[in-house]
């Protein structure tokens, strides 16, 4: 009989244990991906951010608020903003650019995501990027690494 219960509590122990390891997917590993990020909009905006609004550059008509900041040594730049829906292989990313035309220096602040129709942009660097005084919006091909066609910009 003592055989018998040790046997059926070790069934149900490990019974427990398939379910747990089911129920969680099998991945028992962290990432580093689920961290917080350095700033949230609190942080934002008690860093006393600057703001630009982003216009169509086709229009006068502003779609959106592009913010940066720089704190406790990051930068954080975020912009959110109304765009069309994309079609398949499109992408929106963010751009700061640097100088003119003749001497023009830009740093991608990457893709865009989109929630609820509105899209929006998180970037953070432990680089000063507060030089980089002008915001670009382009609409990416798949094969593009460079800037492609602005549908939005603006100045801090």
């Amino acid at each position: 009989m003592k055989k018998f219960i040790i046997g059926l509590v070790f069934t149900i122990i490990v019974l427990f244990g398939l379910y747990l390891f089911h129920y969680n997917g099998g991945d028992n590993s962290t990432s580093m991906d689920t961290k917080e990020p350095f700033f949230n909009d609190q942080a934002m905006e008690s860093a006393d951010p600057e703001k630009a609004y982003l216009f169509d550059p086709n229009s006068e008509t502003a779609n959106g608020l592009a913010k940066r900041a720089f704190a406790m040594g990051k930068f954080v730049h975020t912009i959110n903003i109304d765009l069309p829906d994309l079609k398949e292989g499109e992408t929106y990313e963010g751009w700061l650019v640097k100088g003119d035309k003749s001497e023009k220096t830009v740093v991608c602040t990457g893709k865009l995501l989109n929630l609820n129709n509105e899209y929006f942009l998180v970037f953070e660097t432990d680089q000063d990027l507060r030089s980089f005084e002008d915001i670009i919006v382009t609409k990416q091909a798949a094969s593009e690494s460079g800037p492609g066609k602005t549908v939005a910009q603006g100045k801090f």
